[in-house]
C-alpha cells in the first residue's frame, strides 16, 4: 500500500502521468549498458551515477548495481521531459559539475560531491517549502540572483525523483516480474 502512495506522490510531483507501459519500456531499455540517447553525454551519466549512489547507497541491496539507475534516469530525462525541461536539466547538471570541481579543488577531499548534494538536500522544512514553491516557477520567472540555485535544485530533484522511481519499481526490489506485453489474443483495433 505504501508503494502506491509513493508512486502517486512521485507522479503528482512530476506533474505528468507516466503510463506503466512507458515506465516498463524505459526501465527495460535502461537495463542494457548501451547509452543511446543524445541528450545526456557519457561523462554526465557518470556524474549522475555518482549522485544516485549518494541518494541510494549500494549497501541498501547487494544486487543494486544491476539496476543501472543512472541509465534509467538518463532514459527518463530523454523520453519524459520536454525539450525545454531537458535543457534546464542539462544546464543544472553542468552547474553542479562546476560546483563539485571547485569544491574538490578547494577541499581536496574525496567526499566533495557528497558535501555538495548534502548542502542542497539537508535543509529545514521551511527551506524545503520555499524550494518547492520556487520549483513550480518557470525559469524566466526566477530572479536572476537565484537562477543558478534554481537550476541545481531542478536537476537534483529530477535525479532523485527518477532514481527513486527506478529503485522502487525494479524487479530486484519488488520481487515481482514486470507485466508481460504479450496479449493472449492479438489486438485488433475497431474499424
Amino acid at each position: 500500500m505504501q508503494r502506491r502512495k509513493l508512486l502517486k506522490l512521485l507522479i503528482s510531483s512530476c506533474g505528468v502521468a507516466i503510463s506503466s507501459n512507458t515506465l516498463l519500456k524505459t526501465f527495460a531499455n535502461s537495463q542494457s549498458k548501451l547509452i543511446t540517447n543524445g541528450v545526456i553525454k557519457q561523462h554526465q551519466t557518470v556524474f549522475i551515477e555518482s549522485i544516485v549512489s549518494i541518494l541510494i547507497p549500494n549497501s541498501q541491496l547487494e544486487e543494486s548495481n544491476k539496476l543501472n539507475l543512472a541509465q534509467f534516469v538518463s532514459h527518463m530525462i530523454e523520453f519524459i521531459l520536454s525539450d525545454n525541461e531537458q535543457s534546464v536539466f542539462i544546464e543544472g547538471l553542468s552547474l553542479l559539475q562546476k560546483h563539485e570541481s571547485l569544491l574538490s579543488r578547494m577541499n581536496s577531499n574525496e567526499s566533495s560531491l557528497y558535501q555538495l548534494v548534502a548542502s542542497y538536500l539537508n535543509i529545514t522544512y521551511a527551506e524545503q517549502a520555499r524550494v518547492f514553491a520556487e520549483q513550480s516557477l518557470i525559469i524566466e520567472q526566477v530572479m536572476p540572483a537565484n537562477k543558478d540555485r534554481h537550476l541545481c535544485y531542478k536537476c537534483l530533484l529530477k535525479i532523485r525523483e527518477f532514481s527513486l522511481l527506478g529503485f522502487f519499481t525494479a524487479e530486484v526490489i519488488t520481487g515481482k516480474k514486470p507485466l508481460s506485453h504479450d496479449f493472449p489474443i492479438p489486438y485488433q483495433p475497431c474499424t
